[in-house]
């Protein structure tokens, strides 16, 4: 049998933990601590663990003593981490393992940005670069070139400003990618954003339709459709003989994506991603395929079981984010409660129920993935999926997701990757529970609830789920995706509407970076006195009034929860 080193977490390690099973491999997976409770544990056959501090998939070091330790013959990357690091699959060459993906001269031929570039031009396509930028040019997206997921991004809006985006970017690049170089495109707000799946033998490029990917924030994609609009398709499926000469000549194997910006019946090249993309599940409901599976096969066989053949479905998927709306959806990293999870349901997750989020990585929980017969059909099926899908967490963007597709510009399909934030800024109101509802809720909670789904009752349309772990109680409506998080403690809520909340409290899990005063100190007003950090993204907690500190709460280099008092001025 052969050993299967598995480099990701998440969903997406889970799935190749399954494919592994399916093809007679045995799966060895690095892991943290705090995930050795999760799915992955039930389907990996090895489990290597390491201490939550440490960050296993982004250390080559690590990952060539693991290979060498437990004789390894394949690598699995995933997404994210060093999925396109050159570097990895150069590793792998070098001690004789088979890397699930492109070899190391194509993935550094194209999984640079800016190299992908010459790729773009040999195929004709346009791109939005832009090398001495000048006025005129602005706003500008400045984007790591060895990025990927929307983190390494950044938009400049004038001249004035550059130079200080490109060191705010460039640090940013460094510490989540290792590498600071950083590339310049026009940035167009009101463009589509879509992309383009391919399937790579050595011998063939298999095309596989189109997705939209345009509702986004932060650009962070977060609900994702397919396939495209018919024009872009349509333009797009131009480019193709071009595209697959270029790649049969790169050598390139195995899936990948390549993006595009749509704008005024133009296609822009963005970026060609060497791996499997996390919304990749559209994909596969609408042509009946397991592309975590075809990444082996090509692996092990160059070759590919299946005909392709598109069914005429159009799907939807949806990433459920433990993410807090209100605050510019930073994370919430919280324990996770599956009230209610049907099994018919797609929901891709290695969380069980009672699993927690941790600060250090992405807070995705799971993306649930529903299709239909078209668009409209689809649309109306996913609100069902969602409306059944009941997850209780200190925040989510359920309700968000809940509120877009409602929006009737979602509904005729008028999207760009502004549409998020726009309807967000202008359209969004948080969804909240009457003063009546709450009260019944408190009511209904007592020993005979706890940590089960029951109904409200009383006609309210309200079920319930009583976390005794986190004393608080999940309220759900029964026919639409809401979930709102109260105090199991009445008084102590409406203690907290009274604004007697306490005096500076953490408003993420994360850690403490930095105590920039001491007891007895004279702050003012605005004055940056702690600094905290979750999934490298610095919070700076500033002073909200004159003041002494009176004492310090938590300690520099330590953890704090989210809620948890810092100090007390």
């Amino acid at each position: 049998m052969k050993n299967v080193l598995i480099c990701n977490r998440s969903e997406i390690a889970l799935r190749a933990c399954k494919s592994c099973k399916k093809l007679g491999l045995k799966s060895f997976a690095l892991i943290n601590d705090s995930e050795t409770d999760t799915l992955i544990a039930e389907y990996c056959d090895k489990l290597i663990t390491f201490n939550d501090a440490i960050n296993p998939f982004m250390s080559l070091a690590i990952i060539e003593r693991v290979i060498k330790q437990y004789d390894i013959h394949f690598l699995y990357p995933g997404y994210g981490f060093l999925s396109e690091d050159p570097r990895l699959a150069a590793l792998c060459e070098e001690l004789g393992v088979i890397f699930i993906g492109p070899k190391s001269d194509v993935l550094a031929a194209l999984s640079s940005k800016s190299e992908s570039f010459n790729f773009a031009r040999r195929c004709k396509l346009k791109t939005l670069a832009v090398e001495n930028p000048v006025r005129g040019d602005f706003p500008l997206m400045l984007k790591a070139a060895f990025g990927g997921g929307g983190r390494g991004n950044l938009i400049c809006s004038d001249l004035d400003y550059f130079k200080e985006s490109m060191i705010e970017i460039k640090k940013r690049s460094l510490a989540l990618f290792d590498n600071d170089e950083i590339l310049l495109e026009r940035f167009l707000p009101n463009a589509r954003h879509v992309e383009l799946q391919v399937v790579a033998t050595a011998k063939k490029v298999y095309f596989l339709s189109t997705r939209d990917c345009s509702v986004q924030i932060n650009y962070q994609k977060f609900l994702e459709e397919g396939p495209s609009d018919e024009p872009s398709r349509k333009v797009m499926s131009g480019f193709y003989p071009l595209i697959e000469r270029e790649l049969l000549n790169l050598g390139y194997l195995g899936v990948g994506t390549i993006e595009f910006l749509w704008s005024g019946n133009e296609l822009f090249f963005l970026e060609m991603n060497t791996r499997i993309q996390v919304e990749h599940p559209v994909t596969e409901v609408i042509f009946d395929i397991d592309l975590v599976d075809i990444q082996f096969e090509i692996a092990l066989n160059n070759q590919v079981k299946y005909n392709f053949s598109q069914n005429g479905k159009h799907a939807i998927c949806a990433r459920i984010y433990a993410i807090d709306v209100e605050d510019n959806f930073s994370p919430a990293p919280s324990q996770i409660r599956f009230a209610h999870q049907p099994s018919f349901l797609r929901f891709d997750t290695h969380y069980k129920d009672g699993n927690s989020i941790g600060h250090q990585y992405d807070p995705l929980i799971g993306k649930l993935v529903v299709s239909g017969k078209d668009r409209i059909d689809c649309i109306s099926n996913f609100k069902e999926a969602l409306g059944l899908l009941k997850i209780g967490t200190i925040s989510n963007n359920i309700n968000f997701i809940s509120a877009i597709i409602d929006d009737s510009k979602y509904l005729k399909d008028q999207l760009h990757v502004s549409f998020a934030k726009d309807f967000k800024d202008n359209y969004y109101e948080a969804e909240l529970l009457s003063e009546k509802q709450k009260q019944l809720v408190w009511n209904r909670a007592n020993l005979n609830t706890h940590d089960k789904l029951v109904e409200v009752g009383n006609d309210s349309g309200l079920s319930m789920f009583v976390d005794t772990n986190n004393e608080c109680i999940y309220a759900f409506k029964k026919k639409k995706a809401f979930c709102e998080n109260l105090s199991l403690n009445a008084p102590f809520w409406r203690e907290e509407e009274e604004g007697h909340t306490l005096n500076y409290i953490s408003p993420i899990t994360g850690k403490v970076t930095k105590i920039l005063c001491e007891v007895g100190a004279q702050v003012e007003k605005g004055e940056t006195i702690l600094i905290l950090e979750a999934m490298k993204t610095e919070l700076r907690i500033k002073a909200h009034s004159n003041g002494v500190v009176a004492s310090l709460l938590c300690e520099e280099g330590g953890l704090v929860k989210r809620g948890q008092e810092l100090l007390v001025i």
